[in-house]
């Protein structure tokens, strides 16, 4: 990740918290507010749809780590809601791994496939060009063998 995918990634989380309720922004502290404030992108303005939830915005996936880390340090507030929180962020990782796995197999699957499918056109289109050519063979030896025979 280079440092201004980081930049903008704050300054994405900032734009989120925008739309965040008071009573929960005011758990994150100052300290880690300032640091996001002072490295965020200058340059970057995200324009988020403040009515939709956080899994449907496009945020970039280094804005949603950050958003994670504040909501585990700052959001959950007992053990128990912590150790909550990691299993499912555990449990979605693993989804994760699974799909990115189907999506990367089925890529293999289909260029294979694709592989396949061409050797067997080309074996087919050999196999036609032998068959024709067998047949034109075939032919001219049945029309010299009996050119042949009349000549006896």
């Amino acid at each position: 990740m280079t440092n201004v995918n980081m930049k903008n990634a704050m300054a994405e989380v900032l734009e989120y918290l925008k739309g965040i309720r008071k009573e929960d922004l005011d758990k994150i502290s100052p300290k880690f507010m300032r640091f996001l404030e002072e490295n965020a992108s200058k340059d970057y303005i995200p324009d988020f749809d403040y009515t939709k939830p956080l899994s449907e915005l496009n945020l970039m996936n280094s804005s949603k780590a950050i958003i994670c880390f504040i909501c585990y340090k700052y959001w959950c507030e007992t053990e128990e809601e912590k150790i909550e929180f990691y299993n499912l962020l555990k449990e979605n990782d693993k989804k994760y791994e699974l799909e990115w796995k189907e999506k990367s197999a089925n890529l293999f699957k289909s260029k294979e496939n694709k592989n396949v499918s061409m050797e067997n056109n080309m074996l087919i289109k050999t196999n036609e060009k032998k068959g024709l050519f067998s047949k034109i063979k075939e032919l001219l030896n049945k029309l010299f063998g009996l050119k042949r025979k009349e000549k006896k």
